[in-house]
């Protein structure tokens, strides 16, 4: 297994997988599936070695699992913090 920061060229794999993750956690997608499938694609495309970083868990040349993280200001932090209270 090998273990790489994930770039743009990767993104068609990681939707696939980042959308079975999604039905996964909400059961079933069904009619929203597509609109899904496009907010992640988007949000992938826009945000990839921005605010997103991500990196994949590689078998035999293929994406078996990814992780990831945003950066977000402290303002961002500070507004959940608020919010919360």
């Amino acid at each position: 297994m090998k273990i790489r920061r994930l770039k743009k060229e990767d993104i068609p794999e990681l939707l696939n997988l980042r959308i079975e993750q999604q039905k996964e956690y909400h059961e079933c997608l069904n009619e929203e599936e597509k609109h899904i499938i496009e907010y992640t694609r988007d949000y992938i495309n826009e945000n990839l070695d921005k605010d997103l970083f991500m990196f994949g868990v590689f078998k035999n040349n293929e994406i078996v699992a990814i992780c990831g993280y945003n950066a977000v200001s402290y303002t961002h932090l500070r507004a959940h913090e608020t919010l919360s209270d």
